[in-house]
């Protein structure tokens, strides 16, 4: 485990007093008054990451504040280049600069909490995400194009990022294997692409070395298996991070931007740092993982509402659990690749709260992760359809009918339901299925209504737990 770094406290209180160069410095070298969110006591140096000076709980403290902080104008919220997005202006809900903080938007702690007052929220200000549309000059009948997330729950990303990282490389090897068999065999290789027991469809290898994709389903022709977003088109957690970044708070990661550049021409540079970001990322990829809790639930429904989720096929696709073979998660430098941080997903030993429970492996050393997914895209239909196909980190454009399907750990706390929230119940999220979920759906309403109650009760099982703070 890396070793804890401690500064001497007298330098401590020099770096407090110095008015760095770094973007996020004391605002003038005054301790008071406007001040960046990004303070000194969390802003995070890849280089120490990269020498193991900080703790892991360190490192997840660190993630947990960045991930909570209302970045302002001075760490460089917003983005001079486009109107919309300059330091000052009005909310605007399209086309990014939506909220100051991670924590706006992926609030929901557990236990229903998405429905239920937080303590000691009441008659509280709202933040940036909750500033309500008053649009002036603008008809009303004017037809908008646009889509609509609901912000998805982050517990238990590490283990799915590694599991898309797993699936990704059995189907290359897939892949591999067919095109040595065609360039031996001089014959086209048509081969089924499977990992984990999920089905991708096709692909046909010629002698040449060209492939032929056309067969392959619910994965981008690279391969990858993309497990983020709502269309399953983002790679890893630090993606989905830099991408939020830019597109809600008009923050630049220095490793898109560059090191030392003020590319928005805001006056700040280094906004979101790659130390800060390995940060968020620590602190995304370790949070606990949902567990099925029956606590003032009906236990018989549960386990007759699981088996029902079984016969009805919704399994087929929310496949109950997939096995990982390597639980090492690694947070790599992305200037230097071969640095980086590292540690065991399922290593408990000193986490904070907010990272118990982690999953652990059986006697046999298997370890399996219940997420109820397959972490492949499906065409849902026509009802569920949007009308601006999502482009992937790979570059291919997604149909507007097709969605990742979303891991179900934790819908019982991620209410309002679907990637629009237009589903205020569990029924109501299962009635909206089409396309390839049809026959499930309709097994599903010609059930009895005890029988759908149970299911319905089954999935309100599937919970986050409550941190022990």
């Amino acid at each position: 485990m890396p070793k804890q770094n401690i500064a001497p406290p007298l330098a401590a209180l020099l770096l407090l007093g110095t008015l760095a160069v770094a973007g996020h410095s004391l605002a003038g070298g005054l301790d008071y008054g406007d001040q960046p969110a990004i303070a000194p006591d969390i802003d995070t140096d890849q280089d120490k990451v990269d020498a193991g000076r900080y703790t892991f709980a360190q490192l997840f403290a660190r993630g947990s504040s960045l991930f909570q902080a209302p970045f302002n104008r001075l760490d460089g919220h917003g983005d001079p280049r486009r109107a919309h997005l300059r330091p000052g202006s009005p909310f605007f809900r399209f086309r990014g600069l939506d909220s100051q903080s991670c924590l706006e938007c992926h609030n929901n702690t557990g236990l229903s909490a998405s429905l239920q007052s937080k303590a000691d929220s009441d008659g509280g200000a709202g933040g940036f995400v909750a500033t309500a549309f008053k649009l002036s000059g603008v008809s009303p009948g004017a037809a908008s194009r646009g889509t609509f997330r609901n912000p998805p729950s982050s517990f238990g990303s590490g283990y799915i990022e590694l599991l898309a990282r797993e699936m990704s490389a059995e189907l290359r090897e897939e892949r591999k294997r067919a095109l040595a068999a065609a360039k031996a065999t001089g014959r086209p290789q048509s081969v089924p692409l499977v990992a984990k027991g999920v089905f991708f469809g096709r692909l046909t290898a010629r002698p040449n070395g060209q492939i032929d994709g056309r067969q392959v389903a619910g994965v981008d022709r690279d391969l990858t298996v993309r497990p983020f977003g709502w269309k399953g088109h983002s790679h890893s957690i630090r993606a989905m991070t830099l991408e939020a970044a830019d597109f809600h708070f008009g923050m630049e990661p220095s490793e898109v931007a560059g090191r030392g550049v003020d590319n928005d021409g805001d006056g700040v540079k280094d906004e979101l740092s790659a130390g800060n970001v390995s940060a968020i990322v620590l602190y995304v990829a370790f949070l606990r993982v949902p567990q099925q809790d029956t606590a003032e639930l009906n236990e018989e429904a549960i386990a007759r509402g699981e088996r029902l989720f079984g016969t009805a096929g919704c399994a087929t696709c929310h496949v109950p659990a997939l096995p990982l073979a390597d639980s090492l998660y690694k947070i790599e430098d992305p200037f230097y690749p071969d640095r980086g941080f590292a540690r065991d997903l399922t290593d408990h030993r000193g986490n904070p709260s907010a990272a118990v429970p982690q999953l652990r492996r059986k006697k046999n050393g298997e370890l399996v992760v219940p997420l109820f997914s397959d972490l492949k895209r499906h065409d849902l239909g026509p009802t569920l359809a949007e009308e601006i196909p999502t482009l992937s980190t790979g570059g291919e454009y997604i149909p507007g009918r097709q969605f990742r399907t979303p891991p179900l750990w934790g819908v019982g706390d991620t209410g309002p339901w679907l990637h629009d929230g237009r589903a205020t119940t569990l029924s109501d999220a299962i009635a909206a299925h089409g396309g390839e979920a049809t026959a499930s759906r309709r097994r599903f309403i010609a059930l009895s209504e005890a029988d759908r109650r149970a299911i319905v009760e089954f999935l309100k099982s599937l919970r986050i737990p409550e941190t022990t703070r």
